[in-house]
């Protein structure tokens, strides 16, 4: 019908974006910012995978709940649980098993809907916070430790695919430690693999958070993008300007670049074999770091997952799917 304003038209369900992260409050206006940008670009549920500061997240779940302002469902888990010292200023700092299962507590009476873990904990803690968070119905994502090898970490939902390659006995920081990456041991991959299905482990990649890590190679040329445009100046201009901002890329050298890259590309075909496999995999941005823009990059994410070699149906089916789910 050409009288049909919809014509040619077609309606698809909302995506989820697994990894977020809203900005602090101390910021003004934010708050109501992202959560329009979210649903701006179609991302009706987010996974709050952690509020840095402790002041982030509180603000959007009353401004939404209160209709405030509108935005996306949002389920949160609140706080990191780390080892000592953590890295983040909200965080629940576990020692040992008992204060782990403490921190699940906390946790549960927060009415957080999942246990955020970190780079710091020690395999008996986790097994512990795991335990503990399981036997409340919560799901346990995060980083897998240092300390802890992926087959005993176990995390629900791992992000980053941290812990998919083997550690380093004189691992680097993070971005330094991603020249490892390129030639990582297919063997490995498929123990991984393995590991997550016998579990029923999910991955959570992130690998936008990469992309825009690479692209900062040409911070002058991120200035004048569409999606970096969608916020206010202070965030390119300041707080991700690669001289002074709070970004990795201002100490990177033009080979940490040129391996950042070649880490992208090797994640691209983890990812693929991954999928092929039947791994449930969720996208993911991490928004809040460099250039990764609330709802213009979980566009991206998902053409990285075609990148990889997913069909643009298969990639969509992620968010729309498998995503969902495991927010809901």
């Amino acid at each position: 019908d050409p009288d049909d304003p919809f014509a040619g038209a077609y309606l698809l369900p909302g995506l989820n974006d697994a990894h977020v992260h809203f900005p602090p409050s101390a910021i003004p206006g934010q708050t109501e910012l992202w959560s329009f940008l979210f649903l701006l670009h179609g991302v009706t549920g987010v996974r709050d995978a952690g509020d840095v500061d402790g002041t982030a997240t509180g603000p959007a779940l009353a401004g939404i709940r209160d209709g405030v302002f509108p935005g996306p469902r949002i389920r949160t888990c609140g706080v990191f649980v780390d080892g000592d010292p953590p890295t983040w200023k909200n965080s629940i700092v576990v020692h040992d098993p008992e204060e782990g299962e403490r921190a699940v507590q906390r946790i549960v009476e927060s009415n957080y809907d999942c246990v955020k873990v970190y780079n710091n904990l020690d395999e008996a803690s986790l097994d512990a916070i795991r335990e503990a968070a399981h036997a409340e119905g919560l799901p346990v994502i995060g980083h897998v430790p240092r300390r802890v090898p992926f087959e005993k970490a176990l995390l629900d939902d791992a992000q980053h695919l941290i812990g998919v390659r083997a550690p380093l006995p004189d691992e680097r920081p993070f971005p330094f430690n991603q020249a490892h990456w390129a030639d990582v041991d297919p063997a490995r991959i498929d123990f991984v693999i393995d590991v997550s299905l016998r579990n029923d482990l999910a991955h959570t990649p992130t690998l936008v958070a990469t992309e825009r890590l690479v692209a900062m190679r040409h911070y002058a040329d991120l200035l004048r993008e569409p999606d970096a445009l969608l916020l206010p100046r202070f965030y390119r201009a300041v707080i991700w300007n690669p001289d002074g901002g709070v970004t990795p890329a201002g100490s990177m050298q033009p080979e940490d670049f040129d391996a950042m890259e070649r880490a992208l590309e090797a994640k691209l075909r983890v990812v693929k074999r991954m999928y092929d496999a039947g791994v449930v995999l969720h996208s993911g941005t991490d928004s809040l770091t460099s250039f990764v823009v609330p709802g213009a990059s979980l566009y991206r994410e998902l053409r990285l997952f075609v990148r990889a070699g997913l069909s643009p149906e298969q990639a969509l089916a992620i968010s729309t799917g498998a995503s969902a789910e495991a927010l809901y």
